[in-house]
């Protein structure tokens, strides 16, 4: 396989994740890229010790550390793509076809992820470069990010959209798709907004003795 280069991503929008989601994922993150070290030979001086690796048993403590890689892999692929940050490939790979007489080998380009395709890539300094581009990168985004997600939880904005959130989550969560739970999530989020300031006008009337324009209110739901 010729050496990989980074694959280009079309720009899309990226959630924001809050606080305490920011907390676990640099956590993850940075697991991982202490886990590669420890397994890759390069730069273990700068590894620690895992508390779920053997340092002694060198047999059982590679047994670890692929068990403790590929749990975290499809968790860091998916944190990363949250990020917007690329964990695609581009390189050489080596096709085998067998014609009934004899074996031919030829070079085909092949789309990789550094992290999904973590095994066969091991033991790979250019792969190893792309792996801690990406974690270095997934790190700093994470990092300014819950910089900024901390002073969120003291915004009133902030958990007035967490709540106006909460029907199309319920919608996604009842299995409906995510297309259908936005519109219809928007819709049921008007209607309550509506009911809302019924209520509040309501109120106000009542407080100040005034009779409620009732003919003007049944405009609003038509």
């Amino acid at each position: 396989m010729g050496t990989p280069a980074p694959a280009t991503v079309k720009g899309r929008f990226i959630p924001q994740p809050h606080y305490f989601l920011c907390r676990r994922v640099l956590m993850r993150l940075e697991r991982m890229q202490n886990l590669i070290r420890l397994r890759e030979p390069w730069e273990r001086d700068l590894a620690r010790p895992d508390p779920a690796v053997p340092e002694t048993d060198i047999h059982g403590r590679e047994i670890a550390l692929a068990r403790e890689i590929n749990r975290l892999i499809p968790l860091i692929v998916h944190h990363l793509d949250l990020a917007g940050i690329s964990t695609e490939a581009v390189g050489q790979d080596w096709d085998e076809h067998f014609d009934g007489q004899q074996m031919t080998r030829r070079q085909v380009e092949r789309n990789w992820n550094v992290f999904e395709d973590y095994f066969e890539l091991s033991a790979r300094s250019d792969s190893y470069q792309l792996q801690m581009q990406a974690l270095e990168r997934g790190i700093g985004w994470y990092s300014v990010r819950k910089e900024r997600a901390f002073w969120e939880l003291f915004s009133p904005i902030s958990w007035i959209a967490f709540v106006i959130q909460i029907p199309i989550k319920a919608l996604e969560r009842a299995g409906v798709p995510m297309e259908d739970a936005s519109s219809k999530g928007v819709l049921g989020i008007a209607w309550v907004l509506r009911l809302s300031m019924l209520t509040l006008l309501g109120l106000a009337c009542a407080k100040l003795g005034l009779s409620i324009p009732w003919d003007k209110i049944a405009a609003l739901f038509k």
